[in-house]
């Protein structure tokens, strides 16, 4: 290989492959209750490699209809997103963050719309998640790429590196604790106050770390007066990692959260797997692992959460060499896997394990 080569790899042009799967609790094979047997698939996902775009929505539960939020958002950002190309870093940043306020206001201003055309709407709450990864690279100095994230909700973006074998989480949750509103008058000091339960959880195994939260958890109950009980294996049913899911109308400024990323083109990253094996290496892990109960011991019991899963991989061209890889993933995908577990998902290995 000349030294020429090398060099107009850099330069070439910036290409993206896609894999997904999208699949409701329903089709995972999940129990439902009877009341939500026809519930639709909330999550929902966004593939532009034209312009660089891929994103992930998850419709949240708790509302009459989050497959319907889900996807009139998807409908909304995919006639929008084609302006941001062409622009400087600013301005692609400044004109994302804005997107993302404008969708929350349009599924805010049907949460009670009143017209005929949204009446199965009507008086309900539309609310989704956005995390969202924009691949950006500078017209004028083609060696610069960034990956530009925006996020509002608990769904993520992970960046892999293969020589570490390391996977990066490029987003950051918003999470805040699920409290009687009877206490609402302590959430915003608690929100400020406490650290993030669900980083801790995610890798307790043993009792003695599931202890730990527990009792940092009833140190936190009679700090702010809590009236209720916690069991590590009602963790999910607890917390709610979605402070800042659109639809709320208010706030949402603040918790909307972007990233810049430098990408790295000094190195070719080589996967044993595709993009479409490693999406389904994820999904098909975490849907086992929601199927089973952690029976070691009488805290981990139930620790699994059973819900719509989505994962999105994404291979970073420069012509057909890989430089980057980029997994999107709903909650219903780590929320069940360890991060040894994903990374094993993602770069291949004897097996993957619980």
């Amino acid at each position: 290989m000349t030294p020429e080569e090398p060099e107009s790899n850099k330069e070439g042009e910036l290409k993206f492959e896609f894999g997904v799967v999208c699949r409701s609790k329903k089709d995972l094979g999940f129990e439902l209750k009877p009341e939500r047997e026809n519930e639709k698939n909330g999550d929902n996902f966004i593939a532009l490699p034209k312009i660089g775009v891929f994103a992930v929505l998850d419709g949240v539960g708790k509302n009459e209809d989050p497959s319907q939020a889900s996807t009139l958002a998807k409908y909304f950002l995919e006639a929008r997103l084609k302006n941001a190309e062409g622009l400087g870093l600013k301005e692609t940043i400044d004109f994302l963050k804005e997107l993302g306020l404008a969708v929350d206001k349009f599924l805010y201003s049907l949460s009670n719309f009143k017209k005929k055309k949204y009446k199965l709407l009507e008086n309900k709450s539309i609310n989704t998640t956005l995390t969202l990864a924009k691949i950006w690279r500078d017209p004028n100095n083609p060696k610069d790429i960034k990956i530009i994230t925006i996020n509002a909700g608990d769904s993520r973006v992970y960046l892999a590196d293969v020589g570490a074998r390391k996977l990066e989480q490029l987003t950051t949750d918003n999470s805040e604790f699920v409290i009687p509103k009877d206490y609402a008058q302590n959430v915003l000091e608690l929100e400020a106050d406490a650290p993030d339960l669900k980083r801790i959880f995610d890798d307790a195994t043993t009792a003695e770390e599931l202890l730990w939260i527990q009792d940092w958890f009833v140190y936190m109950k009679k700090k702010y007066g809590l009236d209720f009980t916690f069991l590590p294996e009602m963790y999910f049913e607890h917390r709610n990692v979605i402070t800042a899911y659109l639809g709320m109308g208010d706030g949402l400024e603040e918790e909307l959260g972007v990233e810049v990323k430098n990408l790295s083109l000094e190195k070719e990253q080589k996967f044993k797997s595709s993009v479409s094996q490693v999406a389904d290496n994820l999904l098909t892990k975490a849907r086992e692992v929601a199927l089973t109960y952690y029976s070691s011991d009488e805290l981990c019991e139930e620790r699994s959460k059973p819900d719509d899963m989505t994962s999105l991989v994404v291979d970073i061209k420069i012509g057909d060499v890989v430089i980057g890889r980029l997994a999107l993933t709903s909650d219903g995908i780590h929320d069940n896997l360890t991060l040894k577990q994903m990374e094993e998902a993602v770069f291949g290995g004897t097996g993957l394990t619980k």
